[in-house]
């Protein structure tokens, strides 16, 4: 953010470093931030391509908004048994050669005219929460299952500088009274936080701690991780 750059760049060199986890390092880097101004997100790094493009997939012009694409070396495999996010997110490349493939972000930037990269926000209801990503319309759509919940629609809120996450429930015809409605959601979402706790891995150099499967909310095994993890390493 702007004012943490203000902060703390003085008498300092601070860059940004910018790398989504699907492309297994930091795929841009920044020139020395200066405050005051806007916070790049850099240039690519050797290895990297970096593809601004409309819903079209066609390149955009310099400060006209597009989502970011990433090719290169370090993009992954796909997601370790998830066919189908893996095939939305991980796409044919055209602008490499046969074969080559491309991950799409959801992230929407903009080129500066000085070859940088400008972060504006996110093309989906992705967002981040200390750390972990997370999907509003997955919320959106646990919370669905519940036989009172009619319609519900979720909003990050910010809250004495801290992320908090907001949902508005509207019941279905003939629900239970709200208090036993917001029982069963404080059962629910303990069940979710147990599970993401149990995740957690006995090896120190893997941390599987929230990786949660989003159809199944089963913990995502440290077995599994580590297979993907040195499938990854191994083509690297």
């Amino acid at each position: 953010p702007p004012d943490v750059v203000t902060q703390w760049a003085p008498g300092r060199t601070m860059i940004n470093a910018y790398g989504p986890t699907e492309t297994t390092m930091c795929v841009a880097i920044s020139r020395p931030l200066q405050p005051g101004g806007d916070v790049p997100i850099g240039t690519p790094v050797p290895g990297a391509a970096l593809f601004v493009v409309d819903a079209w997939l066609r390149p955009v012009p310099a400060g006209v908004i597009g989502e970011l694409y990433v090719a290169g070396d370090g993009v992954a495999l796909g997601y370790l048994r998830r066919s189908g996010l893996t095939a939305h997110r991980f796409v044919a490349c055209p602008f490499g050669g046969v074969g080559t493939r491309m991950y799409r972000t959801g992230d929407l930037v903009s080129w500066r005219a000085d070859g940088q990269l400008l972060y504006h926000g996110r093309a989906d209801e992705q967002v981040k929460i200390r750390g972990y990503r997370v999907e509003l319309g997955e919320i959106e759509s646990t919370l669905r299952r519940l036989p009172d919940v009619g319609e519900v629609h979720c909003e990050l809120f910010s809250v004495d500088g801290a992320p908090r996450l907001l949902a508005y429930v509207v019941p279905s015809f003939g629900a239970k009274r709200s208090s036993d409605l917001a029982s069963e959601l404080i059962h629910l979402w303990r069940d979710i936080f147990d599970v993401e706790q149990a995740s957690a891995a006995d090896d120190d150099t893997l941390d599987t701690a929230g990786w949660v499967d989003t159809a199944s909310f089963q913990a995502i095994s440290a077995s599994e991780m580590r297979e993907y993890r040195d499938l990854t390493v191994e083509r690297i």
